[in-house]
């Protein structure tokens, strides 16, 4: 398990064994923090206008900085409480294109205080008014 902070973002991430497409994990994480009071988002915090793994499901695509290129399946959601603060969970497959079936899942969870969630979308904002 790895565990760092950057600017008031906290990540931590882990592996473990699951089949793709790891519909036990993705429910059991998603289920709890409904259960907390945490609401999923349609659409991906960072980009608004696109919408999320809650979605769309799993995304597919090649890796191609290892040689040979790596196959990719992944899954990004966020979750926002009453507050605010945001969670995004990203869950990810990355082996060998013919490797069957998926085992190796990355899990990894960033946590977004308000107040950053604001600055960070309040910069996107200027960033896209920009000439």
């Amino acid at each position: 398990m790895q565990f760092d902070d950057r600017e008031s973002v906290y990540r931590f991430s882990y592996r473990l064994t699951s089949t793709f497409p790891a519909k036990p994990v993705i429910e059991f994480i998603s289920n709890k923090l409904q259960k907390d009071g945490w609401q999923p988002l349609k659409n991906d915090f960072l980009n608004p206008d696109t919408p999320s793994s809650h979605v769309e499901g799993w995304k597919e695509f090649l890796d191609a900085t290892d040689q040979p290129p790596l196959c990719v399946r992944q899954w990004l959601g966020d979750w926002k409480d009453a507050l605010g603060n945001i969670v995004t969970y990203g869950f990810r497959y990355k082996q060998k294109c013919d490797a069957v079936p998926l085992t190796d899942l990355e899990v990894t969870a960033w946590y977004t205080p308000a107040i950053v969630a604001e600055r960070i979308l309040e910069d996107l904002r200027k960033h896209k008014q920009a000439p």
